[in-house]
């Protein structure tokens, strides 16, 4: 996992509305930087990085929300979940995968094992002959078969999910949302953002 855009410009006696500008603005040139890294759905890792940096903008949205116009922080945190819902279920199925082909991978392992047992230890020609085609030809065949299915179907709402990363990004765009909450970021400051920071004055007990 990529780490974390450092927000660098933060000091204790920002406000609260500064502080939120500092951080989301790192948050979302992390966004629009991790996805410059996909160039495909063979992008796991790329996808995955991107997922995490939705899901520090998202957090970071609804942390500073009340620094900004009612309801606007909180409305583009939805979208972001939205398309962060969306690279989780890829990132699930990936798992997924893996775990499967690991299955598979044991099964061949075992039945490598027990043919060389049967091949070395079974004196009776006809008796090996016989153990070897059970074993080439049981039930482990059937097994393989129903985990191969279950990773080409799972493999097709991989695709699918894909295309819905796609078409998010793609209303992202068309909607111009980031230039939307580098607006947000940029709006002067409420009666609520002016009156909260984070500097340390006052938390010591003077007035």
């Amino acid at each position: 996992m990529a780490p974390p855009h450092k927000v660098r410009n933060l000091h204790c006696r920002a406000s609260f509305v500064e502080g939120a500008r500092s951080v989301l603005g790192v948050r979302l040139a992390e966004v629009e930087a991790r996805r410059t890294d996909i160039s495909g759905p063979e992008d796991s890792r790329a996808l995955h990085d991107l997922r995490i940096a939705a899901k520090r903008l998202r957090y970071s949205l609804e942390t500073f929300a009340v620094a900004f116009s009612p309801g606007v922080a909180d409305a583009h945190a939805d979208r972001v979940r939205e398309l962060q819902d969306v690279l989780g279920r890829i990132h699930d199925l990936d798992v997924l995968e893996r775990l499967l082909a690991g299955r598979i991978a044991s099964m061949d392992m075992e039945a490598r094992l027990r043919g060389l047992d049967i091949a070395r230890g079974t004196a009776d020609e006809s008796t090996r002959l016989h153990e070897l085609q059970r074993l080439v030809w049981g039930d482990g065949r059937h097994a393989r078969l129903g985990l191969y299915s279950l990773i080409g179907s799972k493999a097709d709402e991989r695709r699918e999910q894909y295309r819905r990363f796609l078409a998010l990004w793609s209303e992202w765009e068309e909607s111009d949302m980031f230039q939307s909450i580098h607006a947000m970021i940029a709006e002067p400051p409420g009666p609520e953002g002016e009156e909260e920071s984070v500097s340390a004055e006052g938390s010591d007990g003077q007035s």
